[in-house]
């Protein structure tokens, strides 16, 4: 039997002691290096998540500050679009820019922090007014210029178109900028002497074609959504239709005037923007004026002007199935009025006189509505031709419009379509701004930027 001797034995556990301690030792460290490298894990996971939450928090501030300028209101004392604050474990704190030009523009730069991750973006907004009438022209679907045609703004709060056109550029002379121009769908523009003094926006992935070289002074990038646009709700013209101011339009009985003179042999005095003086039973008057006038029919609801018909509105709401003026009718305004029309209201064979020069005294709303008795429209249009006192805004958004004509027109038009051709020069008036009925503020976002290298 072979008997190990004790020093080979006390050798043997040494080594085993070694060998166990190295493995001991190697085990330690891979448990250090996965511990550390969970950690580090977990470092980064947390960093990761806390980059997420910085952003986060810079888009909770942009939202604020896109609530300061759609609502063009300070929440605090640092002005528009400027905020700060506190938010899920991080501040925000962003800073607006509107744009000289393009004064719908705004740039919002936002920085947001959370622990000890940092986020920096940037966006571009542009906001839509609120009204009815934002634009001086702007169509539901398409918008046409043609031939020479310019557009400006003024404001009739100020005076005068004539006092504020004191400016002059390639296309002669000017008020104010802002003779805006949009659709929901395209814009066309055909001729060099075509001349928009503002913005010539289309509708969403909808473009501006220019053809000739026409000048737009402003911006041209398609809108991110269309523009809400409903018609005049159908309770507005059933309340003019039961309330209004036809009567004064009804062919008075004889002798009181209101049709062309005539003779006889008794004595008669007739009244009338004619003043003429008849001979005869009851006497007559001169040309159709003074709130008498034969060119209404109160059984159809049709006005309809011809040759030297003068048609006078003293003012209130007056509702028709058609408006027509041929050879050299007119329509007078004397007072702030409304018109609703279900079918065409076609004045460009005549011309029309707001006295005032206000456009916000002559109001037309046009739209197909099966509302007076006998009358069930397919479509509505409107035309109309410019003259020195041709002052009016026109809500149609379910009618056509188009101009012609070599003479200025003053106001705002909203239509389905809208076809410009000949000399017209459109001066939009910005006191119709503060008309809110049919329309609301809108905002988009133009885009979006990161400033800050994202973490990997």
């Amino acid at each position: 039997m072979h008997i190990t001797p004790p020093q080979h034995r006390a050798d043997e556990r040494g080594s085993i002691l070694i060998v166990v301690s190295l493995i001991i030792l190697l085990l330690g460290a891979l448990s250090f290096g996965f511990l550390q490298e969970g950690l580090a894990e977990k470092a980064s996971v947390e960093l990761r998540m806390s980059d997420l939450r910085a952003l986060e928090i810079a888009e909770k501030g942009v939202i604020e500050a896109t609530l300061e300028i759609f609502a063009q209101k300070d929440g605090g004392i640092d002005g528009i679009g400027f905020v700060s604050g506190d938010y899920a474990g991080g501040d925000f704190e962003v800073t607006a820019q509107q744009d000289p030009t393009h004064t719908d523009r705004w740039t919002l730069t936002a920085v947001a922090t959370h622990r000890f991750a940092t986020r920096r973006i940037e966006v571009g907004l542009r906001r839509r007014a609120g009204g009815d009438y934002v634009e001086g022209l702007f169509a539901k679907d398409r918008l046409t210029f043609n031939g020479l045609t310019q557009t400006d703004a003024y404001d009739s709060r100020l005076g005068t178109y004539a006092s504020q056109a004191t400016q002059n550029d390639g296309g002669g002379a000017f008020a104010l900028t802002g003779g805006h121009v949009g659709s929901n769908r395209d814009v066309v523009l055909h001729g060099s002497s075509v001349t928009i003094r503002g913005n010539a926006i289309p509708g969403p992935l909808h473009q501006t074609s220019m053809s000739g070289n026409p000048t737009v002074l402003g911006d041209v990038l398609p809108r991110r959504q269309e523009i809400q646009l409903d018609p005049v709700p159908l309770s507005e013209f059933q309340a003019a239709l039961a309330s209004n101011a036809n009567a004064e339009l009804t062919p008075p009985p004889p002798g009181t005037g209101g049709t062309s003179g005539g003779s006889g042999n008794g004595n008669g005095n007739g009244n009338g923007n004619g003043n003429g003086n008849g001979n005869g039973n009851g006497g007559g008057s001169g040309s159709n004026g003074g709130g008498a006038n034969s060119a209404y029919n109160p059984t159809t609801y049709a006005l309809s002007a011809k040759g030297q018909d003068i048609v006078t509105l003293t003012g209130g709401t007056y509702i028709f199935s058609s408006v027509s003026l041929t050879g050299q009718a007119q329509l007078v305004v004397e007072g702030p009025t409304k018109i609703y029309v279900t079918g065409d209201f076609d004045v460009s064979g005549g011309g029309f006189v707001n006295q005032s020069g206000r456009p916000a005294d002559l109001r037309v709303f046009a739209h197909p509505y099966a509302v007076i008795p006998g009358h069930s429209p397919s479509s509505s249009a409107v035309k109309i031709r410019g003259g020195t006192s041709a002052s009016m805004s026109l809500y149609a958004p379910g009618a056509t419009l188009s101009v012609h004509g070599g003479d200025d027109v003053f106001g705002a038009f909203i239509a389905s379509t809208i076809t410009i051709a000949g000399n017209s020069r459109f001066h939009y008036d910005k006191a119709l701004g503060d008309i809110h009925e049919h329309s609301n503020a809108s905002i988009e976002r133009l885009y979006w930027r990161d400033l800050q290298e994202r973490l990997r």
